[in-house]
């Protein structure tokens, strides 16, 4: 099997396990899984700064950073409210406001579960205190 070949095929079945866990864990579609990733991701990107974004997006799987690239990501917002954070992953996964806060922190418990935790603390210490309960949610069940 030629490397190229090899490649994108770790690539796919990496990003498959990816939405397979989060898809498990949450009991959404795969469809939905990668949506809400997606937009989750795409808007975190948005609230980093000084190439933290960048280095998040180095440990996700490839295949999430090629589809987040189809995503409208503004350049960083350092001051993006909580409720601002919200409202952009509502509008880019087209999903109810009242539905958000639980699709975000599910993302991020998937999203930490694939980085290291060097970078999960990196990422953390940027966010306001609200996004940062998100991001380190108490233990909670499906749904």
């Amino acid at each position: 099997m030629p490397a190229l070949q090899r490649h994108e095929s770790r690539a796919s079945s990496t990003y498959a396990r990816f939405l397979d866990d989060l898809a498990s864990d949450t009991g959404w579609s795969r469809d939905d899984a990668d949506r809400f990733a997606r937009a989750v991701v795409a808007t975190l990107e948005e609230r980093l700064v000084g190439g933290e974004a960048d280095d998040l997006a180095a440990q996700l799987p490839s295949r999430l950073r090629e589809r987040i690239r189809t995503e409208d990501v503004g350049r960083p917002d350092p001051q993006m409210t909580v409720d601002e954070f919200l409202g952009r992953v509502s509008s880019r996964a087209d999903a109810p406001i009242d539905d958000v806060e639980k699709i975000v922190r599910f993302v991020f418990r998937a999203v930490r579960a694939h980085v290291t935790p060097g970078q999960a603390h990196h990422v953390e210490v940027q966010l306001p205190d609200e996004l940062r309960r998100l991001w380190n949610p108490p233990s909670f069940g499906r749904r």
